[in-house]
This record gives C-alpha cells, structure tokens and sequence, in this order.
C-alpha cells in the first residue's frame, strides 16, 4: 500500500473511498474502512452507553463481563 498514490476501498463491488494510503489510513470513511486499513487488524463490538461523565463513558456488553 505504501507504494501507491492512490487506493481504493472497496465493500461488496461498491467503491467505499478514495485517497492516498495516508489519508484512508488516518481518515477512514466508516467503520468498515477502519478495519481493512487497522494495523494491527481490530474486531469491534457493540456496546450501550448508558453514561458520560466528562471525558469519560461508561461501556457496557455482555462480552465484556468477566465471570
């Protein structure tokens, strides 16, 4: 990717975004651009958040329960 002046993101045939890899690297469109561009790869999870409290939210999922 680094080698390229421009790159493509594709999803499902459709044409996501178009940049240079710095730019899709530090500005991806969405989420699913996040994920093909992250390094190290990332896996998302859906949370609620049912408080903020400044800079600071409380997360919560069932995955993240430990027991």
């Amino acid at each position: 990717m680094p080698l390229a002046a421009k790159t493509a993101v594709l999803k499902d045939a459709t044409i996501i975004q178009v940049g240079s890899p710095m730019e899709l690297y530090h500005n991806p469109a969405n989420l699913f651009g996040t994920g093909v561009l992250a390094a190290p790869l990332m896996n998302f999870i859906d949370v609620k958040v049912p408080g903020l409290a400044g800079d600071y939210a409380t997360a919560s999922n069932p995955a993240l329960h430990q027991t």
